[in-house]
């Protein structure tokens, strides 16, 4: 989103800017207090960098997380950045800003399935990991490791493993995957 302001009304605000505060219309943006698109806990912020790159203190604003506020009262995270420049002949700052609203949106659901994962893990006493068939030996092993075998998590190999398995005593002719076996010698249908 791209708008313009100058004495701290809006003049200018491309396409993006109309969609992301919520307008029909630039009309409905053009003349406005730009700070009235500043939540207000951002405003003497917005203000003091506004301030600063009129007075020649600084060019440019560097980006910097901000909540904004939609025409409807709605508020959203952007990434704010602005810039003195010269529009119509005048002094003017152009700021774009770009909604988080998505990234954040993922970083909860990222969140929440990393909690629902490790309350999983811890639920069922299991021990995450990935085995490389290439390499035959483990990339990651999880930190129950040590609790459900007892050797410690930067100790434990495929050889470990194996040393742990004295016999395998498998119903039928078919072996199982690792997945199987694990859940079998979890499960005590190994010996």
């Amino acid at each position: 989103s791209i708008l313009v302001h100058r004495e701290g009304k809006a003049i200018f605000a491309n396409k993006t800017a109309v969609k992301t505060l919520g307008a029909k219309s630039q009309e409905e943006i053009l003349g406005k207090n730009v700070l009235d698109f500043v939540a207000m806990d951002y405003r003497e912020i917005a203000l003091e960098r506004i301030t600063q790159l009129y007075t020649g203190k600084t060019d440019h604003a560097p980006f910097r997380k901000e909540k904004l506020v939609r025409l409807d009262g709605t508020s959203f995270w952007a990434e704010i950045t602005s810039r003195i420049i010269t529009f119509e002949g005048k002094p003017a700052v152009v700021t774009s800003a770009r909604d988080l609203s998505e990234r954040i949106e993922a970083e909860k659901l990222l969140e929440e399935t990393h909690r629902i994962y490790l309350e999983a893990i811890k639920n069922i006493n299991g021990v995450p990991y990935s085995f490389n068939y290439n390499e035959n030996d483990y990339e990651f092993i999880g930190e129950g490791v040590e609790q459900l075998f007892g050797i410690p998590k930067k100790e434990f190999t495929r050889s470990k493993m194996a040393s742990l398995v004295k016999e395998i005593i498998i119903p039928g002719h078919d072996l199982p995957n690792p997945h199987q076996f694990t859940n079998m010698l979890i499960s005590g249908k190994t010996k």
